[in-house]
């Protein structure tokens, strides 16, 4: 299932580089993406719940763990905000 979420997490690196983005903004649309993957599975699949666990889980990582992440990326964005 992490595959599907390729688009969501190249997405959100460079996001992070982007000097006119706040980290939470990053986060919250990359939730958002990773969130509408899932709601497009039939809410009859068996998976569907367990992506969106697992989506939770990867927002949660990015948004208490991401901030070593975002900073670096600010830096490689040549940011001065950082």
């Amino acid at each position: 299932m992490e595959e599907n979420f390729d688009l969501a997490c190249d997405g959100h690196d460079t996001c992070y580089k982007d000097c006119d983005r706040t980290k939470s903004d990053c986060d919250r649309e990359f939730y958002g993406r990773i969130l509408d993957k899932c709601l497009t599975m039939s809410q009859w699949n068996p998976f569907r719940y367990d992506c969106i666990k697992i989506a939770t889980i990867y927002y949660i990582a990015v948004h208490f763990g991401g901030k070593s992440s975002w900073k670096s990326g600010q830096v490689e964005g040549k940011c001065s905000c950082q």
